[in-house]
């Protein structure tokens, strides 16, 4: 009979990641872990959502926990390793044309509007507009991905089937998502 430990964190916590380090050593067969598999492939169209999320985890870059160090010791115990998505580009595919048009709408009108805003009032004025144009797009599409109810875009259901696909193999599975996808 395959055990299921389902962790919920919070992404940038280093509580959270502590935890997970000690439970990854339970010796579990697979770690289903969100996140992206492989780098995006990102279209032409697309390349502002590209900027967008480099820049927002460069910003966010000195809160943000790696998970790379749970990646390290499931690798030495040789145990499987599954990602809730392809890629980051999964989520702008799974978004709605509107909201892609919105986000992209946003993008294009706050990036360069920040240097225009920086040039005639306060500089910090203009940093936070740039903040802003980099973030809110990329949480719009986060937040409607969360959203989605459809089957095969629902993002908890994905996630849902990655770890049942373990345990029909008769596997131990430690699932580690966001606080949002654990119901």
């Amino acid at each position: 009979m395959s055990k299921v430990v389902l962790k919920g964190e919070f992404h940038s916590s280093k509580g959270d990641l502590k935890e997970e380090k000690e439970l990854v050593k339970q010796d579990f067969d697979v770690l289903v872990l969100e996140g992206q598999e492989t780098e995006s492939d990102y279209s032409l169209t697309e390349g502002w959502f590209q900027i967008s999320i480099a820049a927002m985890f460069w910003l966010a870059g000195r809160i943000y926990v790696s998970k790379d160090i749970l990646l390290d010791l499931v690798e030495v115990q040789d145990t499987e390793v599954m990602f809730t998505r392809k890629a980051d580009s999964d989520l702008l595919e799974n978004t709605p044309l509107s909201m892609k048009l919105f986000s992209a709408i946003l993008f294009y009108t706050l990036v360069p509007g920040s240097v225009a805003v920086g040039l005639i009032f306060p500089k910090m004025w203009g940093a936070t507009i740039l903040f802003l144009g980099f973030v809110l797009p990329v949480l719009g599409i986060r937040i409607v991905n969360t959203r989605l109810t459809r089957d095969e875009k629902n993002r908890d259901k994905i996630m849902a089937d990655k770890i049942a696909d373990a345990v029909n193999e008769d596997k131990d599975v430690l699932a580690i998502v966001g606080n949002g996808h654990v119901n």
